[in-house]
């Protein structure tokens, strides 16, 4: 994006962003802006704020890594997925059952890898496993969590409803180490980061390299900062590597995996050979607001804010980080934010991410940027 296109974009947003941070929704932030054009894609990236609320803290910058929560399960989890199914080693239709012929699976026969894909499958949404006392002191933590969520009773027939659920992508995790023989942190980055490009700009701590984190609080346990340590406490006690969380990026690295995932809908760019196909996991499933692990723009509400087409794809996490990708408009707006390191109130993040997604896209489609 050309210097005075930037420079006014920038001047649009800093308001909102001053208040937000002046009012301690986060202490840092970064909005990455990407626009595909005939010459390919003008981005726009603006940092501000700290990594903590601490004055001494350092200045976010582009090479800051935010714990991403959530937006593991698209980035990683899904896209995983995709390749084995692409592989013909694993198939949408395929039952638990099946994938897990050696277990006794008293609630969950008949569920299938694309109900919990579409958060159908009739599991919980979340359960606090690492307060269970039962769990606490077994050696291998996170085996014992993916049983005692095999072992929980499911909330709704399988295929009746849509309800987001972290206890589904702790599964689908679980499939991609069974089929693949590995660690999904290492299938991930083999299969997919490292071959696209990415492995500067990702990460699953802990990382023997020196890293700058923004950090989302302290950890109840061990009283340290969480910096560089995952933010979800499901994913922490399993190790920090799990399908519903874990993973950690910067704000170049996320926006650039979205310009290849829209490029790659479109049927287009340098890495067809690895998302070729893509398209089809991406429209929205029968009755629901979900594909095949992104969410979908809702007719009320939407954190996207108004002006995203209905094809658009997305996810939010936990932390205060998002992603969205207008299929149509073929335009992508990031945020990374660290917004539970004040965790009182969370209104004030859930009124800033349309905000900022409506005053950016008010910019790109009104013909004032130029």
């Amino acid at each position: 994006m050309e210097y005075s296109k930037k420079n006014n974009l920038e001047q649009k947003l800093n308001k909102y962003i001053v208040t937000a941070l002046n009012n301690n929704i986060f202490s840092g932030v970064s909005v990455a802006v990407s626009q595909l054009s005939i010459n390919g894609f003008e981005r726009f990236i603006l940092n501000a704020g700290k990594t903590d609320f601490e004055k001494s803290s350092q200045d976010i910058e582009n090479n800051v890594f935010f714990d991403l929560a959530s937006l593991t399960k698209p980035l990683v989890t899904v896209l995983s997925l995709f390749q084995l199914v692409r592989q013909k080693k694993l198939f949408i239709s395929d039952k638990l059952e099946t994938i897990f012929s050696e277990k006794h699976l008293p609630f969950h026969n008949g569920v299938t890898v694309g109900q919990l894909l579409s958060h159908c499958s009739g599991m919980s949404a979340h359960k606090e496993f690492f307060k269970r006392q039962d769990l606490l002191h077994q050696k291998d933590k996170k085996n014992a969590v993916i049983e005692a969520v095999f072992n929980e009773r499911p909330e709704y027939a399988a295929g009746t409803k849509h309800v987001y659920s972290d206890l589904g992508f702790v599964i689908l995790g679980q499939i991609i180490e069974k089929i693949s023989g590995m660690n999904l942190n290492d299938y991930w980055l083999e299969n997919i980061c490292n071959p696209i490009g990415l492995k500067d700009y990702f990460l699953f701590p802990p990382s023997d390299e020196e890293k700058t984190f923004a950090v989302t609080g302290i950890c109840p346990w061990t009283k340290r900062k969480l910096a560089g340590l995952v933010h979800d406490d499901n994913c922490r006690f399993m190790g920090g590597v799990a399908g519903h969380a874990g993973l950690f990026g910067t704000v170049e690295g996320v926006c650039a995996l979205c310009e290849i995932i829209l490029q790659s809908v479109e049927g287009k760019g340098n890495y067809l050979d690895y998302f070729d196909g893509l398209d089809e996991w991406v429209k929205r499933r029968e009755r629901s607001n979900w594909s095949y692990g992104f969410d979908m723009v809702s007719k009320y509400g939407s954190s996207s804010g108004k002006y995203f087409s209905p094809t658009s794809i997305g996810h939010l996490g936990f932390t205060g980080v998002s992603f969205w990708i207008d299929l149509e408009q073929q335009i992508i707006i990031v945020l990374l934010t660290n917004r539970v390191l004040n965790p009182t109130d969370n209104r004030e993040i859930k009124k800033f991410r349309p905000l900022i997604h409506n005053k950016i896209m008010e910019f790109l489609l009104s013909g004032e940027n130029g």
